[in-house]
């Protein structure tokens, strides 16, 4: 089962318990790997951007955002 699961969601593709996604995976399984692959890429990039005096204020994790969800 999904770790998304929640009843009479429109979120979930039809007859599944996967959320729509723009990939179309309809597998739990492939989407979760999947999901960890992209979360690890996007460790790898934003930890080799930091520089020294990178600053975390607002700025920096609304842009961080921005490009997870891009």
């Amino acid at each position: 089962m999904s770790k998304y699961q929640l009843e009479n969601s429109h979120i979930y593709i039809d007859g599944t318990d996967v959320p729509v996604n723009k990939l179309e995976i309809k597998d739990s399984e492939l989407l979760h790997e999947i999901e960890n692959e992209l979360l690890v890429q996007a460790y790898e990039k934003f930890t080799n951007e930091l520089v020294e005096d990178t600053k975390f204020d607002e700025t920096y994790f609304i842009n961080l955002q921005k490009k997870l969800l891009a």
